[in-house]
């Protein structure tokens, strides 16, 4: 990480659907103990970022998305939003367009230290969520965290592999549209 932000980089983000997945039922049930795998898994990237400094860490909570094929981890983050306050991270990229990703009160847990990436512009679907459609999603956020603590960003990434083939044209309509509810969002 450090030659990472030796280069300029400003922003170091780690991947990890294992720790999302952890809060869908289904595959808690699959561990003796899910919150001994849990706190494992946030002793990890604790230990993966200790004295990396300079730069803004991130988690990304990702649910292990299909792309058109949708997602393996359902479940609201309620149930991991403990351990996840105990990450030494600057912000979590949280996943909130599909409906499995529960309410988003649960940002009222975390730690004012963070920021919130708020998933708001939909990574799987053909449709194109509209600036208006984006807007409405933030402004349900900020009734349980801070505005100038929310970055806004797609609920994961467009890039292919792992059966997520998004049409490059179709992602960029997308990232217009949270441009334009950016643009939008700080005019009000």
């Amino acid at each position: 990480m450090l030659a990472i932000r030796d280069i300029g980089v400003d922003v170091i983000q780690l991947d990890e659907p294992h720790r999302c997945v952890l809060g869908d039922p289904q595959q808690r049930a699959r561990f003796p103990d899910p919150e001994a795998e849990m706190r494992r898994a946030v002793d990890r990237s604790n230990a993966s970022v200790a004295g990396v400094q300079g730069v803004t860490l991130a988690v990304h909570l990702c649910r292990r998305n299909k792309g058109r094929k949708g997602w393996v981890g359902e479940g609201s983050y309620d149930a991991i939003m403990g351990p996840l306050s105990a990450l030494q991270v600057d912000q979590l990229m949280m996943e909130f367009t599909i409906p499995v990703a529960g309410d988003k009160r649960c940002l009222r847990d975390l730690p004012s230290r963070m920021k919130v990436g708020l998933g708001c512009v939909d990574c799987r679907g053909e449709v194109i969520d509209s600036p208006e459609t984006i807007v409405a999603r933030v402004e349900q956020a900020i009734e349980h965290v801070g505005k100038e603590r929310i970055l806004l960003t797609p609920d994961c990434g467009f890039a292919p592999g792992n059966a997520a083939d998004i049409p490059v044209d179709e992602a960029y309509v997308k990232l217009k549209n949270e441009a334009r509810a950016a643009s939008a969002l700080r005019a009000r």
